[in-house]
């Protein structure tokens, strides 16, 4: 092989992978310090209505967070992370726990206790100067004493009433406003009782309704802590009106993924599983948007979460058919992007048996095998890799990837044969895959085939006509193929060439596709520029549209690195370049 020349894995998932351009919104600036040794998250409540996450402290730590605007008053929620036991959550609900902030505003606060919560407003810098400090929400300072019984009480008479009067409102601007309404009549009953179960659970239906997801999550623990029969209760118990909240911040996490705002799904999301933790879409849907957001680390986990929802007999799918989707498409999907994310961490070891734990329930899965073996060659295990691609070949079924990837591992084993035919089966599959072109008549060319090499180095020629190292090689081809006349025109070519690429190669994506390339100068001026027009095709090789990239050339030994980004609605393969205008 040439020396700068490598045939390279692709692995592909059915992740998808955006990139989303960070919108230039108005912000403050949030300084929370955790003065206790508990683990917690901290996030952020606006006007009582929306939670959003900020992040994790650890015991005695301190963090900044840039926090974008979306409202009025602010205030901070914590979420406990108590080690071996339930997470205990708690939020603000007074509205003396929230301050008003404008853009550019910075707010210090300080979690001193966590039972019962203690939180300071340590400094509050604006344009009129500090604000003094006050203690977190005190309706949650109360002592629980569990086994409580729900009561219905005067307050609690009123509450009903006014969450089903809200409910009975078609309008929805109606609606929030009597919701609110009734978290007034709660707030003051509680102000009188805090130790009635019912009254917590008006309060996380109330929140529920109105988006504050965490107070609702807090809420909901409360009742639960007192009176721990709410968890069973089919009717009138917290769980359905966790689920209806779960529902209503998963739709609202699902127009967020639709507006192309990945961080504002994931915290939504994130907010569903908080309040309802037995349904694994949410999970999954976040684990995918963390990717494009560059937070491997927390798509692991939600992949895994997925599938210990989906594996525990806790899970709650609803009904037969969700039953049905979750062990036959989102069951082998968490396990295909655990092991795609796993990989792009390089732990390898880790994947290998994700793909293994999928192929014991899918054997057939062609897409899994070919993962596995490519994970198998990363950690050295390159015999066992072959035998998996072999059989890839022995099938008439796989995607064009599967047989290019097959190709490569046989290639690196040096059973050149086999490789051959995997790269010809990608190419039956997508006919204008330059990459797969190049391996095969790479690949012949070691094999000294130099006639069945040439149409493959000349169909390289015809998509990548500036292929210096293509030219070389078909040009020896030709020559000992004896011919002669074929072999100076191309000579000839090769040596008007004003400038040379090298390196080139695809990185496919399920959105598209990425390119990667190295222009040399030859004959040119250093520092000349020259347009480079990109041609992408599908599996059918029809053309899908074009992109351009400007490169600029120096001294002839020295390239100038080069890539460009095509989006499309599926995976690309094909394409080919010429000199733009």
């Amino acid at each position: 092989m040439h020396a700068r020349m490598t045939l390279v894995l692709v692995a592909l998932g059915t992740l998808l992978i955006p990139h989303f351009a960070a919108a230039q919104d108005e912000e403050v600036s949030v300084s929370v310090s955790n003065r206790t040794s508990t683990m917690m998250q901290v996030f952020a409540l606006w006007d009582g209505r929306q939670t959003i996450r900020l992040g994790d402290l650890a015991g005695n730590q301190s963090r900044d967070f840039d926090v974008t605007i979306r409202g009025q008053e602010l205030s901070l929620a914590v979420r406990v992370l108590a080690q071996g036991q339930r997470s205990e959550r708690v939020g603000a609900d007074n509205p003396e726990d929230f301050v008003t902030v404008r853009p550019g505003d910075q707010i210090e606060w300080e979690i001193r206790r966590v039972d019962p919560l203690e939180i300071f407003l340590e400094k509050f810098t604006s344009g009129s100067g500090e604000i003094a400090a006050f203690t977190g929400p005190s309706v949650y300072d109360a002592e629980i004493v569990e086994g409580q019984e729900p009561r219905v009480s005067r307050y609690t008479a009123l509450s009903a009433m006014a969450i089903q009067q809200a409910q009975d409102q078609e309008d929805l601007d109606l609606q929030a406003q009597g919701y609110r309404s009734a978290l007034d009549e709660i707030m003051q009953g509680l102000a009188n009782e805090t130790d009635n179960p019912e009254a917590y659970l008006h309060l996380g239906i109330t929140h529920a309704a109105l988006g504050n997801y965490m107070s609702a999550d807090s809420a909901f623990d409360r009742a639960e802590a007192l009176y721990p029969e709410y968890l069973t209760q089919e009717e009138g118990g917290t769980q359905i009106y966790r689920l209806n909240g779960w529902i209503t911040a998963y739709n609202e996490a699902v127009g967020f993924v639709d507006a192309q705002d990945a961080a504002a799904a994931v915290e939504y999301f994130q907010l569903a599983n908080a309040l309802y933790d037995k349904r694994a879409e949410a999970y999954i849907n976040a684990g995918g948007q963390m990717v494009g957001l560059g937070d491997l680390e927390g798509s692991i986990e939600n992949f895994r979460m997925a599938i210990a929802v989906i594996d525990s007999p806790d899970g709650d799918p609803g009904d037969d058919a969700t039953r049905q989707a979750w062990d036959e498409q989102f069951w082998p999907t968490a396990h295909f992007n655990l092991g795609q994310v796993l990989g792009m961490l390089e732990r390898h070891d880790e994947a290998v048996t994700v793909y293994e734990t999928l192929l014991e329930r899918e054997p057939d899965n062609a897409q899994a095998r070919s993962s596995l073996a490519l994970a198998l060659t990363r950690t050295g295990q390159g015999g066992s890799a072959v035998t998996i691609f072999d059989e890839i070949l022995a099938s008439d079924d796989a995607a064009p990837l599967d047989y290019f990837n097959a190709g490569v591992s046989l290639y690196g084993a040096d059973e050149l044969e086999r490789a051959v035919i995997g790269f010809q089966k990608a190419l039956e599959r997508s006919p204008m895959y330059r990459d797969a072109l190049q391996n095969v008549a790479q690949t012949l060319s070691l094999l000294g085939n130099t006639e069945a090499q040439v149409p493959y180095s000349a169909r390289v020629l015809e998509l990548d006509p500036y292929n210096a190292y293509v030219y070389s090689m078909h040009i020896r081809a030709l020559s000992e193929s004896g011919l002669q006349e074929e072999t100076v025109a191309a000579l000839e070519l090769l040596q008007a060439l004003p400038f040379s690429i090298d390196n080139l190669q695809i990185q496919p994506t399920n959105s598209g596709a990425n390119i990667f390339g190295q222009a040399f100068n030859r004959t040119m001026a250093p520092g000349s520029e020259i347009t480079l027009t990109f041609t992408f095709y599908d599996d059918s090789g029809s053309p899908i549209g074009t992109q351009d990239v400007d490169v600029t050339v120096s001294d002839p030994d020295v390239g100038f690195d080069f890539q460009l980004s095509f989006s499309a609605d599926h995976v690309v393969l094909g394409y080919s370049y010429e000199v733009g205008s």
